[in-house]
């Protein structure tokens, strides 16, 4: 490598952490607009900005686990959306997710409007009971 070549690299490079360091500073506590588009958190923000609609198995998942809607809504921004198991086309979506620090292996969520949603298949691990499934 000539040093013409390497000086350069090396200004790109240190112009580039710079950069980033700026983005960072910035925009602070509001990361979140940096990755708001990507396909998994547009999933999550629809999810949270819908209505949800619960039946009976859905309310008693909640009591089991003991949760209240507002700390799942929360939750869900570390929910992991498994698409391999969606079905993100037709006329309602369905998505399922996995939230594993609230000791379910995955779950699924029906967008029955642009503004409603609906629980569905509910795969809990072994250690919570299984008296709602």
């Amino acid at each position: 490598m000539n040093k013409k070549f390497a000086r350069r690299l090396r200004l790109y490079l240190i112009g580039v952490v710079m950069g980033i360091l700026m983005v960072v500073v910035i925009f602070g506590e509001r990361t979140e607009l940096l990755t708001a588009w990507l396909p998994e958190n547009a999933v999550i923000r629809a999810i949270n900005t819908s209505e949800w609609q619960l039946d009976q198995q859905d309310s008693c998942a909640f009591t089991v686990l003991g949760d209240s809607l507002q700390s799942w809504k929360s939750g869900l921004e570390e929910a992991d959306v498994l698409f391999s198991e969606s079905n993100p086309k037709g006329e309602q979506r369905s998505y399922t997710l996995a939230l594993k620090e609230k000791h379910i292996q995955s779950f699924q969520i029906t967008f029955i409007n642009d503004s409603l949603v609906d629980f569905g298949t509910w795969s809990l691990d072994t250690a919570h009971p299984q008296d709602c499934f």
